[in-house]
C-alpha cells in the first residue's frame, strides 16, 4: 500500500541496510545508508557506513551528495541529532525525524492529550497552534488507524536547529482480533502555516516505503542477502545496480516487480524492448 505525499512535497527517506550475505567470521556485514525518493520509489544516493563510525555520522557526508533545497528528509530516531538537523537546515532542506516510540495494549489507559503536555495557555490559543489528521487503511490482513497531532507551541521553548513543530502519531492496529497501539513522537522544521498535520501524515507514513518498497524487494525479490559477494567495493556496486534496476521499473510505471524480472530473465528480448522503449 503506497502513501504518496502531496505533489508540492519532495520527501526523501534516509535509512540503512546490512548486506547479510557479506558476513564472515572475520568481517562484519557491509552496511549501506541510502536516500530514497518517496514519490518515485528510486534511490537518489547511497554510501557505505565504515566500521569505525555509525549511520548518523555517515549521514552528514551522504546528504552532501544531494541538493536539499525544497526537499524533506525523513528519518528514524537514530538521526535525531543536533548536528545533522543543523546541516539539513543550512543546506536549504527540511527534516522530519522521530524522537521516541512507545507502545501499549488496549487494556492500558489512554495517554493524556498531546497538546496539554505543553506550557500552560488558553484553550483558544492551544487549538490555534494545534492541527490534527486521521486516516484508516486496510490491507495485508490488518486494519490500521492513524491519528496525528502537530503543534508549534513547544518549538519556541526548545533550543533545536530549525525546529518549527512537534508531532505525535498514534497508530492503532487490529490483526487477528488483537489490538496494539504505538505512539511515536517526532520533530520537524516544516512551518505550521504551510504544513499542517494533514500534509505531514503522508510523508511520515511514506517514510517506511524505504523498508517495504526497497529493502524488502532487494532481499526477497533480488536475493540480496543470499549473495555471498563480499570483496572490496563489489557488494556496494551490486546494490547500486539493483537500485538502478528497481528505479527504472518504477519510473516506467511497473508495480509487479517479481513477475517482470522473471519475464526479463526468461525472455531477454523483452528486456531489450523495455530498455529501448524507456530510452525513448
Amino acid at each position: 500500500m503506497e502513501h504518496l505525499p502531496p505533489l508540492d512535497m519532495q520527501p526523501v527517506a534516509m535509512d540503512g541496510k546490512s548486506l547479510c550475505g557479506t558476513l564472515t567470521p572475520h568481517q562484519r556485514c557491509v552496511h549501506l545508508l541510502a536516500l530514497y525518493d518517496q514519490r518515485s520509489g528510486g534511490v537518489l544516493s547511497q554510501q557505505a557506513v565504515p566500521n569505525t563510525t555509525n549511520e548518523a555520522k555517515t549521514a552528514l557526508s551522504l546528504l552532501k551528495t544531494l541538493v536539499l533545497q525544497g526537499r524533506l528528509i525523513t528519518a528514524d530516531a537514530m538521526f535525531c541529532q543536533r548536528e545533522l538537523c543543523q546541516q539539513i537546515v543550512n543546506d536549504g532542506g527540511d527534516y522530519l525525524t522521530r524522537s521516541k516510540t512507545t507502545s501499549r495494549n488496549s487494556r492500558q489507559p489512554s495517554r493524556p492529550s498531546f497538546s496539554r503536555a505543553f506550557p500552560p495557555c488558553s484553550e483558544r490559543q492551544r487549538q490555534a497552534e494545534l492541527t490534527e489528521a486521521r486516516e484508516t487503511k486496510k490491507g495485508h490482513g490488518r486494519r490500521v488507524k492513524r491519528y496525528l497531532q502537530a503543534s508549534s507551541r513547544l518549538a519556541r521553548h526548545l533550543n533545536w536547529p530549525g525546529l518549527k513543530q512537534v508531532c505525535m502519531l498514534e497508530r492503532t492496529t487490529w490483526r487477528n482480533g488483537k489490538e496494539t497501539v504505538e505512539i511515536e513522537y517526532a520533530i520537524t522544521s516544516l512551518p505550521p502555516e504551510r504544513f499542517s498535520a494533514a500534509r505531514i501524515l503522508p510523508a511520515w507514513v511514506g517514510h517506511w516505503g524505504i523498508e517495504n518498497r526497497l529493502h524488502w524487494v532487494r532481499d526477497v525479490v533480488c536475493g540480496e542477502d543470499s549473495c555471498r559477494v563480499r570483496t572490496g567495493h563489489a557488494p556496494q556496486n551490486l546494490a547500486a545496480f539493483r537500485n538502478a534496476a528497481l528505479s527504472l521499473l518504477r519510473l516506467a510505471g511497473i508495480k509487479e516487480i517479481l513477475p517482470t524480472l522473471r519475464t526479463f530473465s526468461q525472455r531477454p528480448e523483452e528486456l531489450l524492448k523495455f530498455l529501448c522503449k524507456f530510452k525513448k
